[in-house]
């Protein structure tokens, strides 16, 4: 917030001699975030958004998925939508397109697939009839698949879909 008011008050702010930015996580910006970056792009710094909606999980701090949406037109900008994912395999992308697909807000873009190398994967559905239960649920699994499945951490993805947004955890 300080950012921007000073942005605001003094149009003669030195912002040195930067030519480009490249802001990565653009989808977790918040309106106080995006106003800044549209003031230093009226500066004549050219910006660069990097980021995905789908996956936009700061909404806590405010975050604003419209404005990764909203970039190519506001910017006169070109998008390069990712179709590949090096990441998930096939079967979890399957079950992370069905759930990003209940964003109703969501513009239509094409689903990502697995890349060649990928490994399939493994998907469970679990259902939970309250928040509580739900994240004694999601630990106590995530511990077993850890200490008796032996899966790294950093190898298990939590979907959770609340509402008609998709939240990637």
């Amino acid at each position: 917030f300080r950012l921007k008011i000073a942005l605001e008050g003094n149009s003669n702010l030195d912002l040195g001699n930067i030519e480009i930015i490249a802001v990565d996580e653009y989808q977790d910006l918040n309106a106080c975030d995006l106003k800044c970056i549209r003031i230093i792009s009226e500066r004549g710094i050219t910006i660069i958004a990097i980021g995905d909606d789908d996956q936009s999980i700061y909404k806590f701090r405010k975050a604003h998925p419209a404005g990764i949406r909203n970039f190519p037109k506001e910017y006169q900008a070109v998008s390069y939508p990712l179709t590949i994912s090096h990441r998930c395999g096939s079967k979890i992308l399957e079950w992370a397109n069905y759930v990003i697909q209940g964003d109703t807000s969501r513009p239509p873009k094409p689903s990502l697939r697995a890349g060649n190398n990928n490994l399939d994967g493994t998907v469970g559905y679990l259902v939970f009839n309250r928040e509580n239960k739900e994240a004694d649920g999601v630990a106590k699994l995530v511990k077993w698949l850890n200490e008796k499945e032996k899966i790294p951490l950093e190898e298990i993805l939590i979907l959770v879909r609340t509402g008609n947004i998709a939240n990637l955890i």
